[in-house]
Formats: structure tokens, sequence, C-alpha cells
């Protein structure tokens, strides 16, 4: 199982970076494009590029909740130690089951409506959500399942982890 976790976090690492790499590409066309006569104006990169964020923000966070690097409080995971990542895992399971029970009629509302501009079915720009929400319940879940097996639950990078 720790494998395809690490696996699976590694993957999700390069793909989040690809998508940052074509996204700043593609910014950085369009407002060269602006500004240079001689380079044509693509009007699709503005579409493409807005789809690539929600897909880049959805992904990212469940990245995130894999890897345990969603911000915290200080203040209050000292004194409530284990309790504190308990309480962590169950909200971010909560907060992904209400992301999947509202992402669900938002994409298939989105399923017979096509871009006028790129003419991509607006559904893989409404289908990040679900994406999203699924990664953000199988992490919140993983770090449950961290915490009985007793392997570490919080963020190993953070500063006020205590050797």
């Amino acid at each position: 199982m720790r494998f395809w976790s690490e696996l699976f976090r590694k993957l999700m690492g390069t793909l989040c970076a690809l998508l940052l790499l074509v996204l700043g590409m593609l910014v950085f066309y369009q407002a060269a494009s602006r500004y240079l006569p001689a380079l044509p104006s693509l009007l699709w990169t503005e579409e493409i590029s807005r789809g690539l964020l929600v897909w880049l923000v959805m992904l990212g966070a469940g990245w995130a909740t894999f890897e345990g690097t969603h911000f915290r409080l200080a203040v209050l995971e000292k004194p409530l130690g284990r309790l504190f990542d308990w309480i962590g895992a169950t909200g971010m399971l909560i907060g992904g089951a209400y992301l999947l029970y509202s992402a669900i009629p938002f994409a298939s509302r989105g399923m017979n409506r096509v871009s006028q501009v790129s003419g991509l079915p607006a559904a893989w720009v409404y289908s990040a959500l679900l994406v999203g929400a699924v990664l953000i319940l199988l992490g919140a879940l993983a770090r449950m399942v961290d915490l009985l097996t007793g392997a570490q639950a919080t963020d190993p990078n953070s500063p006020d982890q205590e050797d």
C-alpha cells in the first residue's frame, strides 16, 4: 500500500508541475500576443488557461490532502496533539464529501455545453471538481488510515515539528 501511495504522490506532483508549466506558457503567449503584433492572437488561450487553473487547483488540493500539507493552526496543534490530526482529517472528509455532493449536479449541467471559442465540451472543466473531490476524500481516508496505524499524520516538513 505504501508503494502505491508514494507512486501516486510522485505522479500528482509531476502532473501538477506540468499543468503549471503549460498554464504559464499559455498565459505568457496570451500577454505577449497583445503587445507584439507579429504574434497572432489566439482566442482560445484564455479559456484553456482558466480550465487548466481549475484543474490545477483541484488536483493540487487532492495532492495536498495526501501529503498532509494543508495549512494548520499551530496554536491548536500543540495542545491537542493527535486529536488535532483527527479533527483535520474528519474536516477534510466532510469537506470532500460536500464538494462531491455539490459537484455531481454541477458537472452534469456542463455535459451538454460546448464552448463557442475552443469548441471543447464544458465537461472537461466541470469534471475537475469531481476528480478533486474524490482525491480529497481518498486523501482524507488515507490520513485516517495513517492515524490508525500510527504512521506520521502531520506534515514532516513543518517547521513546528520537534525531533
